[in-house]
């Protein structure tokens, strides 16, 4: 579990490294632009990368801290062991769905090796290749999570 927590900050860090690199390299691409009447050809596209990136290696520190949106009109209305139980299976449920996410993720990150992008030429797996990563570590999270719900330690 300390090895877990261990991952999962330094996970913040990098997510918030590449957020900080994605507003810069737009920042330097407006300046260009704008001032220089210059466009840098690379830069959208990977500020487009930087952030798929950055949005699937957060994914599983948005489940540990709840930040996921929802519909908490249940929430509300439930009280005590019924409350629990409901989470719980919605965190099976989450559970199942990332793995058949992490599945589906495989077959595009196989994909990706027949092209490239168009600027920079980099191969698509390496841009496909944080799907599943980043679906992994969201499930380990969601396994975490159910294992304490069922021992009665919660998660909220």
């Amino acid at each position: 579990m300390k090895f877990w927590r261990g991952l999962q900050s330094k996970l913040e860090y990098l997510s918030g490294l590449m957020l900080l690199v994605t507003i810069v390299i737009i920042f330097i691409q407006v300046v260009t632009r704008y001032v220089f009447f210059y466009s840098l050809p690379w830069s959208e596209e990977l500020t487009r990368y930087l952030f798929i990136w950055f949005v699937y290696l957060s994914l599983s520190v948005t489940v540990r801290d709840n930040l996921s949106i929802r519909i908490d009109l249940l929430d509300q209305l439930l009280k005590g062991k019924a409350k629990k139980v409901v989470h719980l299976i919605v965190d099976i449920l989450s559970f199942a769905i990332v793995v058949v996410f992490i599945y589906s993720s495989f077959k595009l990150f196989q994909m990706g090796f027949r092209s490239k992008t168009p600027a920079m030429r980099i191969p698509f797996y390496v841009i496909y290749a944080v799907m599943p990563v980043g679906y992994f570590l969201t499930a380990v999270e969601l396994f975490i999570r159910i294992v304490n719900r069922i021992k009665g330690k919660e998660a909220e």
